[in-house]
C-alpha cells in the first residue's frame, strides 16, 4: 500500500484538544453540557467544549468553544432604565457582530446570542457591550 492510501485511512482525533478558552482568575472552565444542557454522545472520544463567562457592571458574557473555535457567544444586560438596546460583540477592540434591538423595562434583562462566531486567533480578547448600558466584560481565547 502506498503512502497516500495509508495516510487517507488514518483519522485525526483531538485536533481541538490543544487549546482552550481561558477565563479570568476567579472563573472556572466547565464542560459546556453543564452550562447549556447538551450531552456528549455515549462512547465519544471528542473533548467536551469549554465555557467561559464573566460580568462587568450590568453586562455579562458567555462563550462556548474548543480550542480557538467559538461555537456560541451569548451576552446579557440588566437594564438600568426602560429602554431598547443592541448587543455589540468585539474581538481585540474591533466590532465583529451586532445583535438585534432588544427592549425591556427598568430592572429587567435582555439577552443576545451569536450562534456561529467561528475561529479567533489564540490571544484574542472577546468582549460585549450594549448601547446605553454600563459594562464591558471580556474573555481571552487561548
Amino acid at each position: 500500500m502506498d503512502r497516500r492510501r495509508r495516510r487517507g485511512r488514518r483519522t485525526t482525533v483531538g485536533v481541538l484538544v490543544a487549546a482552550a478558552l481561558i477565563v479570568g482568575a476567579a472563573s472556572v472552565l466547565v464542560p459546556a453540557q453543564a452550562a447549556f444542557g447538551a450531552t456528549a454522545p455515549t462512547g465519544s472520544t471528542a473533548t467536551s467544549p469549554l465555557t467561559a463567562s464573566g460580568c462587568n457592571q450590568n453586562v455579562c458574557i458567555y462563550v462556548v468553544g474548543s480550542g480557538t473555535q467559538v461555537t456560541k457567544w451569548e451576552t446579557t444586560a440588566d437594564l438600568p432604565t426602560a429602554m431598547c438596546t443592541v448587543a455589540k460583540y468585539w474581538a481585540n477592540g474591533v466590532l465583529v457582530y451586532e445583535g438585534t434591538s432588544k427592549c425591556g423595562s427598568a430592572g429587567g434583562s435582555v439577552m443576545s446570542y451569536w450562534s456561529r462566531p467561528g475561529y479567533f486567533p489564540a490571544g484574542t480578547q472577546v468582549c460585549n457591550t450594549w448601547t446605553s448600558v454600563p459594562g464591558k466584560p471580556c474573555e481571552t481565547i487561548e
